[in-house]
C-alpha cells in the first residue's frame, strides 16, 4: 500500500463524439482523468474537441466531460474533466480507487486557495492581475493562489504567444485594495479551452505562474494576505 492515500486508479477509456471514438489511458479520479500522454499526439480529427464537450465511456458508464490540454516544462499531456458525474459512477470510481488505487507520484508544495467571482469582504484574495506583455497592459482574473505562485485566466488571444518557460511582468491587485507592483513570474503550465458563446467561438487560456525573485516588501504583503485569509477561514470553521 502506498504511504500516501491513493487518489487515482489507472485505466483505459474512450472519448466519443457524434459516433466516433478514440481510446486513451490515464489516471482516473472523481474529478476526471489526468496524465493522458499520447506519444503520437492527438489525431487532427479530435483537436477541435479540446475545450469542448464530449462523452467519456468508462467501463459501463457514459459521462459528460471536457477534454483539456496541459503544457508543462517536459511536454504536453491531456486531461478529461467530468462535468456531471452520476452517483453510481462516483461510487464505482471510489471502489476502484480503494481496491487498486495509486498515489499520484507528485505532491504540491502548497495547497491552492480558490478565488471566487463573488468578493467576500472578510476574505482577502489577489483577484486581479495587470500583465505587461508586448507593449500592452492586459487585465486578467486570478483563479487561485498559493505561497509560490498564482493561476490566471484570460479570454481571447491577448496572451496566446506565451509558452511554458516565458517570463511575465505584472502587478497584482487584491480584494482589499492592496497592490503588489512589478512582480515577475515564470509560466509553468498552460491550459487552453475553446467554447461557443452567443454563436461565436471563444478561447480561454489559463496560466500557472511561479513567482521569481519577489522583493521583501511584496513578499511581506503577500504572506500577510495569505495569513489573514487563513485566520478568517479558521475562525469560520470553529478554530482557535
Amino acid at each position: 500500500m502506498d504511504p500516501i492515500q491513493p487518489k487515482f486508479y489507472e485505466a483505459a477509456f474512450d472519448i466519443t463524439y457524434q459516433g466516433n471514438s478514440f481510446t486513451m489511458r490515464g489516471l482516473v479520479s472523481e474529478s476526471g482523468i489526468t496524465k493522458i500522454y499520447l506519444s503520437a499526439g492527438l489525431p487532427d480529427a479530435w483537436r477541435e474537441r479540446v475545450g469542448n464537450p464530449l462523452k467519456v465511456k468508462l467501463d459501463m458508464f457514459e459521462i459528460g466531460a471536457v477534454l483539456l490540454q496541459q503544457q508543462v516544462s517536459n511536454g504536453t499531456f491531456f486531461e478529461v474533466r467530468f462535468q456531471e458525474l452520476p452517483e453510481p459512477a462516483r461510487q464505482y470510481i471510489r471502489r476502484r480507487i480503494e481496491a487498486e488505487g495509486v498515489s499520484p507520484g507528485w505532491k504540491r508544495d502548497f495547497p491552492r486557495i480558490p478565488v471566487t467571482r463573488v468578493v467576500d469582504p472578510e476574505l482577502p484574495v489577489p483577484n486581479l492581475c495587470m500583465v505587461r506583455f508586448v507593449g500592452q497592459e492586459i487585465f486578467v482574473n486570478v483563479l487561485n493562489f498559493t505561497l509560490g505562485g498564482i493561476r490566471i485566466e484570460t479570454l481571447g488571444d491577448h496572451l496566446g504567444e506565451l509558452r511554458v518557460g516565458s517570463l511575465l511582468s505584472f502587478d497584482l491587485l487584491t480584494s482589499n485594495g492592496e497592490i503588489m507592483a512589478n512582480l515577475s513570474a515564470e509560466v509553468r503550465n498552460i491550459a487552453t479551452h475553446e467554447g461557443s458563446a452567443d454563436g461565436e467561438l471563444q478561447t480561454t487560456r489559463s496560466f500557472g505562474l511561479r513567482f521569481q525573485g519577489m522583493d521583501s516588501s511584496n513578499e511581506r504583503k503577500y504572506r500577510t494576505l495569505i495569513r489573514d485569509y487563513c485566520t478568517v477561514l479558521n475562525k469560520r470553521l470553529g478554530g482557535i
